[in-house]
């Protein structure tokens, strides 16, 4: 019951920010321990193009496709956990989640910083898009530990949002009940994991506030493709 709590908190806090209005300039994720050690996990969420965002639910043993680059099939993997989360352009995958066993992970926005690892032509059975690695952890992890593990596992190359008309370029907090957060970069194509005791997040620039020789300090996208 409480882990349904927790589901239903997360959830509600997701979708509400999709709505309201705010004159913050960047979304901004912190971590919240409650009296009786609960961990809540909560962001805004500001952006510049709508996201059709729904609330979608992933049940176990949900199959998977990954993309890669250049709109090839990728890593293919199916659910071990059910995740509910809120996704983005109708796409079965949550842009921000939280899984059966209390694993969230999110993606923030990082423009101008990452730079994707490269995928071979032998490799693009290990591969996945920006937007597809949270539901890929949400769905086989149990904990930050295992998420880690797993992201060090695949591979994550340019692959471009369709509906974005580009490379999302995003990093991502993965936050578990123990109250263990990591934050993982894309940076100069290899993946960066960083402790996150604090349990924060926003955009940019890196996290641990280095400059990768990749980074362009590109603009917020555009409100049009």
């Amino acid at each position: 019951m409480k882990r349904v709590l927790h589901v239903t908190v997360i959830v509600a806090i997701v979708a509400l920010s999709m709505f309201i209005s705010s004159t913050s300039p960047a979304c901004t994720g912190i971590t919240i321990k409650a009296k009786d050690g609960a961990i809540i996990f909560a962001r805004t969420l500001e952006f510049a193009m709508d996201m059709k965002s729904n609330i979608i639910i992933v049940p176990r043993g949900q199959k998977y496709i990954g993309t890669a680059p250049h709109d090839k099939a990728g890593l293919r993997w199916k659910t071990k956990y059910g995740i509910v989360g809120a996704n983005a352009f109708d796409l079965p995958v949550a842009v921000d989640g939280l899984n059966e066993m209390g694993l969230h992970v999110g993606l923030f926005y990082f423009p101008g910083f990452p730079k994707y690892q490269a995928v071979r032509a032998e490799d693009v059975g290990r591969a996945l898009a920006p937007w597809e690695l949270g539901t890929f952890l949400l769905g086989t992890c149990l904990d930050a530990n295992e998420a880690v593990a797993a992201a060090k596992s695949v591979l994550v190359g340019d692959a471009v949002q369709k509906d974005m008309g580009f490379v999302p370029p995003v990093h991502y907090i993965v936050t578990d009940p123990s109250g263990k957060s990591v934050v993982l970069e894309y940076i100069d194509g290899e993946l960066k994991v960083h402790a996150n005791p604090l349990g924060v997040m926003t955009n940019a620039p890196t996290f641990d506030g280095t400059l990768p020789i990749s980074a362009t300090m590109s603009p917020c996208p555009p409100t049009t493709k």
